[in-house]
């Protein structure tokens, strides 16, 4: 199950007539969906500016992690492609938030004796709407959990963002970015790999040393994540803790 959100809706709207935005609206839910749909995606429902998206049903899809992550990667690229012409008209940048993960869901026909809607529910949905809220945390476009993770195996380059408790769950989860299918050139390459071992450090309790080399990838590149890292491990050397209570896990209170 996919979620997409537009970042910063609220502000957005607040500086659109309201025939702008129907018409913008209009566009955008309409681009996101068929982009969702060629790659096998079944559109459950729109809620607001917010998209989700299922695989798996109503019919079977072998594939349907790869189509999922292929889909949102899709999403992402047809934005970048979009954007300039909306921003011509006078719309705001347009960012989005995309959740995905993978696993057991009960899907059919859910509501009340009055109405009722074609869609899934399960402890596996709300997840993934977490994932797509933690994209602002981490500055990234799309977050997929480990299952899918794991589903789509070596065919999506990934990298590693975090081990997360997230609002509402006590099992922490890991969590990943996907950056490109297939080869990626020597510099990403090694980028991440330097994160990597980043990484490590801070997961082992090496603060200082992990905090070195995210000063240098954030100088060097500066991002969102980045510069959370570097914030997360400065609190870690001031206060840091028993190391018998350190595993490396960040609980994620927001959305």
């Amino acid at each position: 199950v996919l979620f997409s959100d537009i970042r910063g809706f609220t502000t957005i709207s607040e500086e659109m007539d309201t025939s702008s935005l129907a018409e913008f609206m209009h566009e955008y839910l309409g681009v996101m969906s068929a982009v969702a749909m060629d790659h096998k995606g079944t559109i459950d429902k729109f809620i607001g500016d917010a998209v989700m998206v299922i695989w798996g049903a109503p019919l079977d899809d072998e594939q349907h992690a790869i189509n999922a992550v292929r889909a949102a990667m899709a999403m992402s690229a047809k934005l970048d492609e979009l954007n300039p012409a909306w921003q011509e008209k006078g719309i705001p940048f347009i960012d989005i938030g995309i959740g995905l993960n993978t696993g057991t869901m009960r899907v059919g026909n859910f509501g009340s004796s009055l109405r009722f809607d074609y869609t899934v529910i399960g402890d596996d949905v709300n997840l993934a709407s977490r994932l797509e809220g933690a994209t602002k945390t981490y500055g990234v476009r799309v977050i997929i959990s480990e299952t899918t993770r794991e589903k789509i195996g070596d065919l999506f380059y990934c990298r590693f963002l975090d081990k997360v408790i997230v609002k509402g769950k006590h099992v922490p989860v890991k969590i990943f970015e996907p950056l490109a299918e297939g080869e990626v050139g020597k510099a990403l390459k090694e980028e991440v790999g330097k994160y990597t071992r980043a990484i490590d450090l801070y997961q082992a309790g090496e603060f200082a040393a992990s905090l070195s080399i995210m000063n240098e990838l954030n100088s060097q590149n500066p991002s969102t994540l980045y510069n959370m890292y570097v914030s997360r491990l400065e609190h870690l050397i001031v206060e840091p803790p028993a190391s018998e209570d350190w595993d490396g896990v960040y609980t994620f209170t927001t959305k």
